[in-house]
């Protein structure tokens, strides 16, 4: 049984089919089927040990809960909002059903995965990727612009990753070392259901030794502005200090849309670090440095 949504329940009836002559003028059900576009990241192949999602699971594997919302085109006025419903149902899609409704152009704006995420208020429903520079959620997007009318009554769209994943891959990390502290500088920080990014910010992310074995490291994180490159700060605490005892130098490097980036940082047998940065389908050093 498909995911449905009984997104509109007017409070008026609208034109009630009693009369042959007026069924043209007639409400009616509309259906909008809701696929999953982005189910694995473009260049995963290129990491060896990653293992492509399988793009036959049911929807609510890669988008577990749905917010949406209808306006009328010509008003903009929002005409209902759904909030973070979740997915249960085994399809490989979605159905947003909206019954008896009447003929005209309306404006769908839909996101997944936005129950840790925040939305903005202005009219172009843009969602904030970072809210309040945490690492939020692997969000999804997606619009269109719906003619709801006897002869078309089914639509269908796709919804896209809006976030690029970052791995951090470290070997050799010295136990003394009991947190991670990440900032990664300049991605965008916005984003409308078209994929248009805006605004810029920093993300921060906290690893404890406890939560993790401080080998590997992630981060869902916006796309690099374009033309520009964003800016990797980390560092190193040890037990139960407030002050991080050692910085990385800064890594530069570039976030790309449902891409997966990554940086290895190898602390060398004989002393010193190496930064190495994944680019453009290879691997090359940003940095070698000893240690005293």
């Amino acid at each position: 049984m498909k995911f449905a949504y009984i997104g509109i329940l007017l409070s008026v009836c609208l034109c009630s089919c009693l009369k042959e002559q007026d069924k043209d003028k007639c409400s009616f059900d509309y259906t909008v089927t809701v696929e999953v576009k982005d189910k694995n990241y473009f260049n995963i192949s290129d990491f060896v040990g990653l293992s492509p999602v399988d793009e036959q699971l049911p929807f609510r594997m890669y988008v577990r809960d749905l917010s949406y919302s209808l306006l009328e085109q010509t008003t903009g006025n929002p005409i209902t909002t759904v909030s973070a419903q979740p997915v249960t149902h085994n399809d490989q899609t979605t159905s947003l059903i909206f019954p008896s409704f009447k003929e005209g152009d309306y404006i769908l704006d839909i996101s997944g995965n936005t129950i840790a995420s925040s939305r903005t208020d202005i009219p172009d429903s843009r969602r904030i990727l970072h809210p309040n520079g945490a690492e939020g959620t692997d969000i999804y997007v997606g619009g269109d612009t719906l003619s709801f009318h006897p002869k078309a009554t089914n639509h269908a769209i796709e919804l896209q990753r809006t976030k690029g994943y970052l791995m951090i891959q470290l070997e050799g990390v010295p136990d003394s070392v009991s947190q991670i502290g990440l900032q990664l500088q300049n991605v965008y920080g916005e984003t409308d259901p078209a994929l248009n990014y805006a605004v810029k910010t920093s993300v921060n992310k906290l690893f404890t030794r406890e939560q993790s074995s401080l080998t590997n490291l992630s981060l869902y994180a916006a796309p690099t502005p374009a033309n520009e490159e964003s800016i990797l700060k980390l560092a190193f605490y040890s037990s139960d200090a407030t002050r991080p005892f050692m910085y990385m130098p800064d890594i530069v490097l570039k976030i790309k849309r449902n891409e997966i980036s990554s940086v290895k940082i190898n602390y060398k047998p004989e002393g010193g670090i190496e930064i190495w940065v994944y680019a453009d389908g290879g691997w090359s050093q940003q940095h070698n440095m000893d240690l005293e």
